[in-house]
């Protein structure tokens, strides 16, 4: 990160790649013994590089793909960065990432619907996600506060997302 923050210019993609590294370094190390953490580490991640990929797929760049993917999440893989740098616009890259992210809280990052705001869809579909978890995968220090989603009835009635909560755990 401080080579690109030292750069006379630096590269906004390059700089923002290496803020989600610095992240994901620390997010792993803090998540070895708390497996909630590991799995929203896991999705930050995911949504990082799945930011990543639709920059690529919508800007012509000279760039290695792989040196701009951050190591660490499930969903989006160094191949789908390689296959949006090589792609003419969003479409074949929302149609390839589609089938994975659909049911997590990345997939409304993949809706290009006019007048939707795919970031903000996706920060408030993590945020939903994370809110209805159900209670037996928090550790026990965190089991004390409340969870609407100590069921698949409640997670069902709770989130917006319908019991998304779930899959997205599973994946």
């Amino acid at each position: 990160m401080a080579v690109e923050a030292a750069r006379g210019r630096p590269e906004l993609l390059r700089f923002e790649v290496a803020l989600a590294r610095v992240f994901a370094d620390r997010a792993h190390a803090a998540s070895r013994h708390d497996r909630m953490l590991r799995l929203f580490a896991e999705r930050i991640i995911d949504l990082a590089n799945l930011w990543t990929a639709l920059v690529l797929a919508n800007h012509a760049a000279d760039v290695d793909a792989g040196s701009l993917f951050v190591e660490g999440g499930r969903l989006v893989l160094p191949s789908d960065l390689a296959f949006a740098l090589g792609a003419a616009h969003r479409e074949p890259l929302t149609q390839r990432l589609l089938p994975r992210v659909a049911g997590t809280p990345l997939a409304p990052a993949l809706d290009a619907t006019e007048g939707h705001d795919a970031e903000d869809a996706a920060l408030d579909a993590m945020v939903r996600n994370f809110a209805c978890w159900p209670a037996a995968i928090r550790p026990a220090s965190r089991r004390s506060s409340p969870s609407c989603c100590s069921s698949a009835r409640s997670c069902a009635r709770c989130c917006a997302s319908s019991g998304a909560c779930r899959s997205a755990f599973r994946r």
